[in-house]
């Protein structure tokens, strides 16, 4: 050791005297390690120079990083090396000559992104470098010990994927999606296009197309004379008003449309509509009875349903009459129908050339009229808008029909048409709704569906279930609509289907309607299950389906053989029982009846039916079942749609052919469009020219774009290409990889620390391209640091601190840092972020011996601190440590060869956010925390500040209370659906289920009685109150 440091020691003199001419020599010997070898020479430099620099000298630090960096020969470990050690390198830095073309290429790309920014990108999507952590998953027992939760051992994150999602399950989910797409004979390049392609944001708005003759319009703001003096120019709508002031312009742009039944009240249109609201108002009028005979008749109608019904005969005459005559005196009496022919009578009778009563009576007897409520309402129900009660329609987009909703719809449309008029997309001729609903309408509401916000969608792969095996996929048969069989389809709905119930029946049929009235863009296949024991008629109506999918789906009235066979089945087998020997036989005589009316030849289903044997057909429907619920996890006797792999299970709602239709236009254009128009443009190789048939190429895009469905990561993006990357970017290439990473890192930034260790384990591991574009800052003033700390995570053993300074540590992240008279460093610490690697398992047995960190050469006269850096919800604390760990000195260890100090995650913080219903969050709400045994462990109150709460907390179930006082008094849970019973929820179960703490949002009401009293109460009123009790 003495002979090295005489050594280093020369050959630092040397270089001080013959300056650079032995460098030279170097090179002209070695120019392939020119870089190198002048890094060495600034390194030996600066261990000669004082630790205290000049402002000047950091002017272009990040730069000279940069530089660095970008000509080693391993830009990563050299990005890893500097940003960890950067105290103890940055005299070296700051002495490097610097090239010209990097800090120009630094500065043309900080033209489109902020200096010091950091971005990075797996396959596209964003991710978070804030929120990455990779600290491993931890096995722990719970062991009550002075309250603390104690480290029993650590094991890798790549044994136990699931318990946290990190960085890794993401780079391990896009592997695995390479290798399914593989195994589809999907070519690499191709693969690497799927893969890298992302998501639209899931849509949050939908417009409801209500454009039609039933839409009834209160007025119009840019003909009726009661506008005339407002301004026509819509240029005004982008002058700033007053806030809560609309803008009063002469044109319809916001069109509010209620759908309601006319004996509902309407007292919020009278009121705007008379104090000239710059709003276009509407109706759509529909009968709630009529509707729900609709429902209850399946969605279809019938006789009965178009019975003379005199509510709805006077749906157009009531509800326009009643608007006139609405008074601002509230009433909570019944509307009922003489009050509507009053009020029908008094308003005519001024303006009516004849008697009202006479006008009434022909109403009542028009057919006319009857027809157009009938029809009315029939247009409603279609919309899918009737079992809303009474709802809004701002521009197409749905709200409920409060005067607050009416407010709060038209300030969001503000934005939306300013910008459009901004950018001249809408001007003074434009007809704004026909702009909207054009651009962005469907022609039916269904919120099951569109999932806006309130319902989660779920995915299943069915890559997955097709590649492991024996499938029932590889059976299917679908069904086309007309001339379209040769067509490749983007959408494949997969209809989930109980042969034996009445909706499952329903479903088959609503499907077949679907495809009669024509879709070019997708398939149906069904997918026959039994919730009961099955009968022969629905064993037989299974095999019929069979084969007429397999030999006719080319024939033109196959799908009206298949409605009427359907028709037939649900009327005499599911809606009434009949014998079973006569009903066997009459169903097989009318499959051969159906199908010679419909030019199907009968002869194949006159040589299977009659030979069908129930026993293969009854295992086939278990099949069915055991797949739906194993793989798609749709339990028995539930109906469902499988669109690409989404899975929409049937609720009690009527489910219609137009629900289909939205299923295809939401689905095909979020996330199946752009997978579609990368698999057209594949060039097939590995497969046979016989196989490559329109069905083909159909399930490949079923395949690729449900397992792209199941992909969770960010649906964010950038253009990481508009970068330039020739001077100050790490560029790795691997065509082969299927894992691509773009980067933008500042390297002297702590997200740098992060990710410089990140990307060396998956560039070691993973083997992906990447491409990282240096983003550091241009200069840094002068300024003396005043603290300093150094991170880590829990586990913490051992310190060997001498010359050779060295740190052990497992499972974490370490920062040392030093106070000096340095200047304002962009890092002050010395930093290490542990990653699991695989040489952290044992060579010649099972033992696991964990990450570690190590710290080489600290400064042994400087002041140092030692903490660790972890998860925010995180409690750690040391609780032993023989020295203190915010004041060490190395120099003043002695003999001491061994720093110890033990970490204990104590606990886990539990925070949330708790709001009562129509009011300000409930400030001083008592709130206990424990097990259903001991319901008071630890206690918080609500905050003032957005009725911030926390509690400390370990992993496990424990039920969350309103402490008993004023708090239970006064308040229960509200759990979304206030089903009237208050004692179930004045508690709340809440899961710790991993390390990561939870999050928690409550809602409090108060009981009825105590609305205006108050949870927080001084105490001359607290004493008042028991003396009254007292003298009560």
């Amino acid at each position: 050791m003495l002979l090295v440091c005489l050594m280093i020691t020369c050959f630092i003199a040397l270089i001080s005297e013959v300056s650079k001419g032995l460098m030279y020599e170097f090179q002209e010997r070695k120019p392939d390690l020119t870089s190198e070898i002048m890094a060495f020479r600034d390194y030996l430099l600066s261990s000669t120079i004082s630790d205290t620099l000049d402002v000047w000298e950091l002017k272009d630090l990040g730069h000279q990083t940069a530089q660095r960096i970008v000509q080693a020969s391993d830009p990563l470990q050299s990005m890893q090396e500097i940003n960890q050690n950067f105290p103890s390198v940055v005299s070296s830095l700051s002495r490097m000559k610097l090239n010209d073309s990097i800090k120009d290429e630094i500065i043309a790309n900080q033209k489109m992104i902020p200096p010091g920014k950091s971005l990075m990108a797996l396959n596209g999507a964003l991710i978070n470098i804030e929120d990455i952590d990779l600290y491993l998953v931890i096995i722990v027992e719970f062991l009550e010990a002075n309250g603390a939760l104690f480290l029993v051992s650590v094991l890798l994150l790549s044994l136990f994927p699931k318990l946290v999602i990190m960085l890794i399950d993401l780079v391990h989910q896009e592997l695995s999606l390479a290798d399914q797409f593989s195994k589809l004979k999907i070519p690499l390049s191709t693969v690497r296009k799927v893969l890298l392609t992302v998501t639209p944001p899931e849509l949050n708005m939908f417009r409801v197309d209500f454009r039609s003759a039933h839409v009834h319009y209160l007025n119009n703001l840019e003909e009726d004379a009661m506008y005339r003096r407002w301004r026509n120019n819509i240029n005004e709508i982008l002058v700033p008003v007053f806030p809560g002031q609309p803008h009063y312009i002469r044109k319809n742009l916001y069109h509010a449309v209620y759908v309601l039944d006319p004996a509902t009240s309407i007292d919020i249109i009278t009121s705007f509509y008379e104090n000239t609201f710059p709003m276009r108002f509407g109706v759509i009028l529909y009968s709630a009875q009529f509707i729900k005979k609709i429902e209850m008749s399946g969605g279809e109608l019938h006789s009965s349903a178009l019975e003379h019904d005199s509510e709805i005969e006077n749906d157009k005459s009531s509800l326009v009459n009643r608007l006139r005559t609405e008074s601002a005196e509230s009433t909570d009496e019944a509307v009922e129908m003489h009050h509507i022919e009053r009020a029908f009578v008094e308003t005519e009778l001024s303006k009516a050339k004849s008697s009202p009563q006479e006008i009434m009576l022909k109403l009542k007897k028009e057919q006319t009229f009857k027809e157009m409520s009938q029809e009315s309402s029939l247009s409603v129900f279609k919309l899918g808008v009737g079992t809303l009660q009474c709802c809004l329609l701002m521009n197409g987009l749905v709200f409920d029909s409060s005067e607050e909703a009416l407010i709060n719809a038209m300030s969001d449309e503000l934005p939306r048409i300013q910008e459009q008029v901004y950018y001249g997309h809408i001007n003074s001729r434009t007809d704004v709704l026909d702009k909207f609903l054009s651009e962005n309408g469907i022609s039916r509401y269904n919120p099951q569906i569109l999932a806006d916000g309130k319902v989660k969608r779920r995915f299943v792969s069915l890559a997955s279930s097709i590649l492991g095996g024996d499938s029932v996929l590889n059976e299917i048969n679908y069904l086309h609509s007309p001339e379209t069989v040769d067509d490749v389809k983007a959408v494949t709905h997969l209809l989930a289907v109980d042969v034996t119930s009445k909706k499952g029946i329903k479903l088959l049929r609503e499907g077949i309607h679907y495809l009669i009235g024509g879709t070019k863009g997708a398939r149906v296949g069904v997918l026959f299950s039994a919730s009961q024991i099955a009968d022969l008629p629905s064993l037989l109506l299974t095999k019929t389906f069979e084969i007429t999918a397999a030999s006719y789906s080319h024939k033109k009235k196959v799908l009206d053989f298949l409605d009427q066979l359907c028709s037939f089945y649900e009327h005499k087998y599911i809606l009434r029982s009949t014998t079973a020997a006569e009903s066997n036989q009459e169903f097989v005589d009318k499959v051969y009846e159906l199908a010679e009316a419909n030019e199907l030849f009968s002869k194949p289903y006159k040589s299977s039916l009659p030979e069908a044997s129930d026993l293969k057909l009854r295992e086939r429907l278990n099949k069915v079942s055991q797949f739906l619920y194993r793989q798609l996890g749709i339990p028995s006797g539930v109906n469902a749609i499988i669109t690409n792999g989404r899975v929409t299970p049937l609720g009690a709602s009527v489910f219609l052919s137009d629900d289909l239709h939205l299923l295809e236009s939401i689905e095909f254009k979020h996330r199946i469009k752009h997978i579609v128009e990368i698999i057209e443009e594949v060039n097939w190789q590995d497969v046979d020219p016989d196989m490559l048939t329109s069905k083909y190429i159909s399930d490949v895009i079923m395949f690729v774009s449900s397992s792209m469905a199941t992909r969770d990561r960010s649906t964010e993006s950038a253009r990481f290409e508009i970068l330039n990357a020739e001077y100050s970017a790490v560029v790795v290439n691997n065509e082969n990889s299927s894992i691509h990473i773009d980067a933008v890192v500042d390297p002297l930034s702590p997200p740098g620390q992060k990710l410089s260790s990140l990307l060396r384990v998956l560039a070691k591991y993973a083997h992906p391209s990447m491409r990282i574009v240096l983003n550091p800052l241009g200069s840094h003033n002068a300024e003396n640091i005043v603290s300093i700390t150094l991170f880590g995570v829990i586990g913490l053993e051992i310190f060997s601190l001498s010359d050779d300074v060295t740190a052990v540590c497992c499972d974490g992240r370490f920062k040392w840092k030093h106070s000096s008279s340095l200047g304002d460093l962009p890092l002050k610490n010395y930093y290490r972020y542990v990653v699991p690697t695989m040489d952290d398992f044992s060579s010649t047995d099972y033992t696991v011996n964990g990450p570690k960190a190590f710290f080489a050469n600290m400064p042994l006269s400087k002041t140092l601190t030692m903490n660790l850096d972890v998860p925010e919800p995180w409690l750690v604390e040391p609780v032993i440590a023989i020295h203190d760990l915010d004041n060490i000195f190395l120099e003043n260890l002695g003999d001491t060869r061994t720093l110890q100090a033990v970490f204990e995650l104590e606990a886990l913080v539990l925070t949330g956010h708790c709001a009562e219903k129509d009011h300000g969050p409930p400030r001083g709400l008592q709130l206990i925390l424990g097990t259903e045994n001991t319901p008071h462990l630890v206690d918080t109150i609500v905050m003032a500040n957005l009725g911030y709460w926390q509690m400390k907390v370990h992993p496990g179930v424990w039920h969350l209370q309103l402490a008993p006082g004023r708090s239970s008094e006064l308040y229960f849970f509200r759990d979304g659906v206030d089903d009237g019973s208050q004692e179930k929820s004045l508690s709340k179960r809440i899961a710790i289920n991993d390390l990561r703490g939870n999050v928690v949002h409550l809602e409090v009401v108060k009981k009825k009685g105590k609305e205006h009293e108050n949870l927080l109460i001084s105490s001359d009123v607290d004493n008042q109150s028991k003396d009254k009790r007292v003298s009560s």
